[in-house]
């Protein structure tokens, strides 16, 4: 987005806002809701795993159901498998190559 020297205008500052708002609102939905944090550095793995899982393993409607980090494509046949985060909060189905 463009900046000028007087900073970001009004209507990037909303997109800003409402996109934060609704990762924020992701993160503890999905993920910090269900969990009993014991400090700090517990809520700091949570919310890297969590982030980790948003990017590259959750398909995203507003990208027609695409990843925000795309990694290479899997084979389109083989055995299903399951990875997962935070002790199978998270979970993500892919397959395996033959």
């Amino acid at each position: 987005m463009p900046v000028n020297a007087q900073g970001p205008c009004l209507a990037e500052t909303a997109i800003f806002e409402l996109v934060t708002e609704m990762i924020v609102l992701s993160i503890k939905s999905e993920c910090l809701d269900h969990l009993v944090l014991m400090g700090e550095e517990h809520l700091r793995n949570a919310v890297h795993e969590y982030m980790r899982h948003y990017h590259g393993e959750r398909p995203h409607q507003g990208l027609g159901g695409e990843l925000v980090l795309p990694t290479a494509s899997g084979p389109a046949s083989g055995v299903v498998a399951c990875s997962e985060r935070l002790g199978g909060l998270l979970r993500h189905y892919h397959r395996e190559a033959a």
